[in-house]
């Protein structure tokens, strides 16, 4: 995972080494792009983690501090989904 700015067109450079996914966290949203034919798109999960809840753990990226968020979403993957 690589916390970056916008700049160089990373993307690019990542498809140009086969990076099978990227996740993207622009404008408080956390996006999964999986590479396909040499581009990456959009994706509804991960292919590398096809069992991770994306939209769970976009509510913990931005959390100060570093055990209490992992808590945190440690305790949110243990509470009984609807």
């Amino acid at each position: 995972m690589v916390w970056t700015s916008a700049g160089l067109d990373k993307l690019r450079v990542w498809a140009g080494l086969e990076v099978s996914e990227v996740w993207i966290w622009r404008d408080g949203r956390l996006t999964v792009r999986g590479l396909d034919g040499g581009q990456y798109h959009a994706t509804e999960q991960s292919r590398v983690f096809p069992e991770l809840d994306v939209a769970l753990l976009a509510q913990f990226v931005t959390r100060t501090g570093q055990s209490a968020p992992v808590r945190a979403y440690l305790a949110a993957l243990r509470r009984p989904q609807p």
